[in-house]
């Protein structure tokens, strides 16, 4: 991979602020419409995370809306203020007389596994 003004490092969340809901971006090149192929380009869009109980047990923030990922879009960031991530994309709830609901696995609480991952994969090159 080569760094450039187009791909960076980015931080990721430690902590969670607990401020819902808010306007975060998920990113990726998933497909665009539901028969379609794969974007050939980056594709982003904004997703405001709702205040959902059932999702904060199970580790994770959720989205509701007619904007949402695509399929392909699993294990991308989802990306709140300026340049953190928050989460990643996981899965997609489809409720037959509502709108889906969209999951992303909460970083900050896995943060430290992500850490220990890291430092060990770092030190055994």
């Amino acid at each position: 991979m080569v760094l450039n003004n187009n791909v960076k490092p980015i931080a990721l969340a430690s902590h969670d602020d607990g401020t819902l809901p808010k306007t975060c971006i998920v990113s990726g090149w998933g497909q665009t419409d539901p028969y379609g192929a794969i974007s050939p380009k980056l594709m982003e869009m904004n997703v405001t995370l709702t205040d959902k109980e059932q999702c904060a047990k199970y580790n994770l923030y959720c989205s509701k809306g007619k904007s949402r990922p695509g399929q392909g879009d699993s294990g991308g960031p989802l990306v709140c203020g300026c340049c953190t991530a928050y989460g990643v994309v996981s899965f997609m709830i489809q409720h037959p007389n509502d709108l889906p609901v969209v999951a992303y696995t909460k970083i900050p609480d896995y943060i430290d596994w992500i850490t220990s991952t890291m430092k060990k994969a770092l030190s055994k090159n």
